[in-house]
């Protein structure tokens, strides 16, 4: 299935036609060149203040981006890294709660497009105990 940007390459290759010296430049790999896989924009990874991800359980984490949101709750879901916010550029908000720990929060984490897709944005939400 061709996507606004393959328009944009094939109407290059057409023109490099005309062109006859760019035809070179006209190739499948340019048609070809965004993969059709989702990245996330926003992942998230909860570790304990020895950087230890396995020892962290019972946390909440929250993604937001204005009205937006996504989350979810390793009290139903033994999880301590989570990935959401596909192909969305924005501005979030992560928060993580969790029992007997400090919540974590930042906010103004930009994704921005870059290309096909979006430049994913890590975060280490670093859990220390109350």
């Amino acid at each position: 299935m061709l996507r606004s940007a393959d328009f944009k390459r094939l109407s290059f290759c057409a023109a490099a036609v005309w062109g006859v010296v760019l035809l070179a430049a006209c190739t499948q790999d340019s048609v070809d060149a965004c993969a059709t896989y989702a990245a996330p924009g926003i992942s998230v990874n909860v570790v304990d203040t020895a950087g230890n991800s396995g020892n962290v359980l019972n946390v909440k984490i929250v993604v937001r981006d204005g009205i937006w949101g996504d989350s979810i709750d390793s009290r139903t879901r033994n999880v301590t890294s989570f990935s959401t916010a596909y192909e969305r550029p924005g501005t979030y908000a992560v928060t993580v709660t969790g029992t007997a720990v400090k919540t974590f929060a930042v906010t103004g984490v930009v994704v921005q497009k870059s290309g096909c897709h979006v430049r994913p944005r890590e975060i280490i939400a670093t859990m220390i105990p109350q």
